[in-house]
């Protein structure tokens, strides 16, 4: 199995500095939100006739006071090596997404958004046939910051989706799987979850605290179903990172 080696995201935060006012102005903050995801398709049963990818990032910054910074980075990268020339141990897909946010000072605001997609298209199914993959993944969620009032958060959303053409042309979702997983700043406030977990798919996961405001998350799995009649199958991976910081400095902490 091909396998996606990436570092953990690596936290920074921002150095912090005692305001030099009264306690009735306002206090200055500072924020570190990250979300990495990386994923890997491979072990497939039946080679992709072709294959397409899809990319996109937006990022959205405001300093909404005087004396405020913040800056975003989002990185988004898909390939789906496969076709009729390619090898079959060599048919794999790979995905990975980044978002990162850093703010300080007294009010500021700022998402960064990545977001993956690849297709395998027209795996053909002759009746009876088994057509199976592996999958294996991380996220790694980071939001930390030094104020109450402060807003930040890091998801991570990967989903399967398992498309079939029978012979008269009609379409139809017939398995999905999404992983999903968002960090809650400056406490270890994390929510692990999956949707529409079909029979076809089997998933370990797992999460491992990194501090006080990171954790990885890492699963890997196997799809397998049988076909009673001939079917074209498309693989739709898709996979989206967000991370988000907002601070009104209104008070004093």
């Amino acid at each position: 199995m091909i396998q996606l080696q990436q570092s953990p995201l690596t936290i920074n935060p921002i150095a912090t500095h005692s305001n030099p006012l009264s306690t009735h102005q306002p206090t200055p903050s500072s924020s570190f939100v990250g979300a990495r995801s990386s994923v890997d398709l491979s072990n497939f049963s039946h080679r992709p006739n072709s294959t397409s990818t899809f990319t996109d990032t937006q990022v959205t910054l405001n300093a909404l006071l005087p004396g405020s910074m913040i800056t975003a980075n989002a990185v988004a990268n898909a390939v789906f090596i496969g076709g009729t020339n390619v090898p079959l141990n060599q048919t794999i897909g790979i995905i990975d997404a980044l978002s990162v946010v850093e703010g300080s000072g007294f009010g500021y605001e700022g998402k960064s958004i990545a977001r993956t997609n690849i297709k395998g298209l027209d795996f053909y199914i002759s009746p009876k046939e088994t057509f199976t993959f592996n999958f294996q993944g991380t996220m790694s969620l980071t939001a930390e910051g030094d104020r109450r009032r402060q807003r930040e958060f890091a998801r991570s959303k990967t989903t399967l989706s398992i498309y079939g053409t029978d012979s008269c042309g009609t379409q139809t979702l017939l398995d999905q799987l999404s992983i999903k997983g968002k960090q809650y700043n400056n406490r270890n406030s994390l929510s692990v979850g999956t949707n529409n977990l079909s029979k076809s798919f089997k998933l370990n996961i797992q999460s491992n605290s990194l501090s006080l405001g990171s954790n990885d998350i890492s699963f890997n799995g196997t799809y397998s179903r049988t076909f009673k009649d001939a079917m074209r199958i498309t693989v739709v991976e898709t996979q989206q990172t967000i991370a988000k910081v907002s601070f009104r400095g209104l008070r004093s902490a």
